[in-house]
């Protein structure tokens, strides 16, 4: 949510209720899930980021949350803890969360590709794409975004 810049809301008050069914507890993380409507987005910005520094959670110290989350994801399809074609869909929804960022976008077209093939003989999202070399093309650029993230 806070890497995303959306907007603060219900959303954060509905986290912060199940971090307390979980087991969690601390002050802020009592009043933020106790806020009700009208919430105001500069209140409840501050209760997360106190209820994250009440768990431990640490900023991270890069400049790009958003493209370190998808690197994770690509990993995570590349080590195989999840099917490649789930990582695609979830950085694709990153992608069109972000307002579709440039450095997400082929992420998002060979989502489509992907899917497209799977039904048909063609598709129209990424050129040269076929049901044949679908899964080496999404596996380099996965590959080659994972070591632009410095991760490997």
């Amino acid at each position: 949510m806070r890497s995303l810049g959306g907007a603060l809301g219900q959303e954060c008050v509905d986290w912060a209720v199940s971090l307390l069914e979980d087991g969690h507890d601390g002050r802020s993380l009592r009043i933020l899930a106790g806020l009700t409507a009208p919430l105001n987005a500069f209140e409840v910005a501050e209760r997360r980021d106190a209820t994250l520094s009440e768990l431990g959670f640490i900023p991270l110290d890069s400049g790009d949350p958003v493209r370190d989350y998808a690197g994770e994801i690509l990993m995570d399809g590349l080590n195989g803890k999840i099917s490649m074609s789930a990582a695609l869909s979830l950085v694709s929804d990153l992608c069109m969360a972000t307002n579709h960022r440039s450095d997400l976008t082929d992420f998002y077209l060979l989502h489509y590709a992907e899917a497209d093939l799977r039904e048909a003989e063609i598709q129209f999202y990424w050129n040269g794409a076929t049901r044949a070399n679908i899964a080496s093309i999404i596996r380099e650029r996965a590959l080659a975004f994972v070591a632009a993230t410095g991760r490997s």
